[in-house]
């Protein structure tokens, strides 16, 4: 499978994007591998969790994905991860594996103080400069569309930046969730050698959204949680 030989440089350049290149690799190992490096294998079916932002927030992927610890960032500020197919990070063929391949990454930033963990507040914020920036990778993304599927805004982008992994292809998906007070942008992207449709992409999106927050329920007493994303931003 093509994710066993792809280069680390892969997730960095990733993180960057998602991060601004602020975090510092942490819990991967000496010498790299997973995903994104040379293979290791943890486990027989790979890592299917994963914690960060100080154990905060708890990474689950959808069904036949695993994290790959090797790709693990975090400061201060959050954390950011990469997840893969179970069968290719674990080496085992009889692993779980999407249906298409993919690259699932979560980045995690904390909400600022000053805006409300709400749906409005989180419109509130993407439609200030530093909200835009997190709509799109890099300032050479184009947003193809953005749908609304079952509460939640799906933006369609096209990333054509020399800094795009040479392994990924030029499209992705992306979508934005509040979970405890910290910010979640979660992104789906084709590989390069294994396009995948618009729908496709808004199917695992969605189904991404759902494991997430499954996997992070909300406090009965942590107030209004957000039902639906920046439904009046674009």
């Amino acid at each position: 499978m093509m994710y066993r030989v792809v280069s680390v440089s892969v997730f960095m350049s990733l993180a960057a994007c998602s991060t601004g290149g602020g975090g510092s690799a942490v819990g991967g190992g000496a010498g790299g591998g997973g995903l994104f490096g040379a293979r290791e294998s943890n486990a027989a079916t790979g890592q299917q969790t994963i914690r960060l932002a100080g154990r905060k927030i708890l990474v689950q992927g959808p069904d036949g994905f695993c994290v790959d610890p090797a790709s693990r960032l975090e400061n201060r500020q959050g954390g950011f991860v990469v997840l893969g197919s179970c069968a290719a990070l674990s080496g085992n063929d009889q692993a779980p594996s999407p249906a298409r391949p993919a690259v699932l990454t979560v980045s995690v930033s904390p909400m600022p103080r000053d805006v409300a963990t709400t749906t409005a507040g989180l419109q509130d914020f993407l439609a200030t400069e530093d909200g835009q920036s997190q709509l799109v990778a890099s300032g050479a993304a184009e947003i193809l569309s953005v749908q609304s599927s079952g509460g939640v805004q799906v933006i369609h982008a096209r990333d054509t930046s020399p800094t795009r992994p040479a392994a990924l292809a030029d499209e992705y998906w992306r979508g934005f969730i509040v979970v405890r007070g910290y910010l979640l942008s979660l992104t789906v992207s084709a590989t390069a050698s294994s396009a995948i449709s618009d729908q496709y992409g808004r199917q695992m999106l969605l189904a991404f959204v759902n494991s997430m927050q499954n996997a992070n329920p909300e406090r009965q007493n942590a107030g209004n949680g957000i039902k639906n994303l920046f439904n009046r931003l674009l």
